[in-house]
């Protein structure tokens, strides 16, 4: 597994100025700033579901002010958005069938209990499942700490390659 990328205030490396000068920037275009706002731009594709645009407007409320979705996260986006409404679906589901089996021999017999206990296990790694693949998700996007120091370190990367004039491009 590849080491997580750690922001400028944690490296212990030697960085030349240009080098510092460079992940400076890019992290601070990936650190929200209070003081400046940016409109948000980008609505959800119409052909999405009610509750998946809203968890997408959401995420973009509350990274409005970083410099961190690009055109090319759109899909990515649209990916992760609908993957937190199924698994928000899929914890309701828990939650009800949790109800129902607080009193197993009220109204139900055990075998039925039974059963519903093994479609709980069931959801329950499901959910688990759904969760650690969101978390990739976000960390690819940057909208975890994590995930925005590894996108500063590539900007940051980038632009130390475009200062050398592609020369070892």
């Amino acid at each position: 597994m590849a080491t997580r990328a750690k922001t400028l205030d944690n490296q212990t490396k030697h960085l030349t100025a240009k080098e510092i000068a460079a992940r400076e920037e890019a992290e601070n275009s990936l650190t929200p700033s209070r003081s400046k706002k940016r409109e948000i731009d980008r609505e959800p594709p119409r052909d999405l579901a009610k509750p998946v645009k809203t968890v997408w407007r959401r995420i973009l409320r509350r990274t409005s002010d970083i410099e961190l979705l690009e055109d090319a996260d759109i899909d990515v986006l649209t990916v992760y958005c609908s993957m937190v409404v199924r698994i928000n679906t899929l914890r309701e589901t828990v939650d009800t069938l949790s109800e129902r089996l607080t009193d197993p021999l009220e109204g139900m017999e055990v075998k039925d209990w039974i059963s519903c206990l093994n479609k709980l296990d069931s959801l329950t790694g499901k959910i688990q499942k759904q969760e650690a693949l969101l978390l990739s998700y976000a960390d690819k996007l940057g909208l975890t700490p994590a995930g925005r120091a590894h996108l500063a370190k590539k900007r940051a990367e980038a632009a130390e390659d475009d200062t050398e004039g592609g020369l070892f491009a």
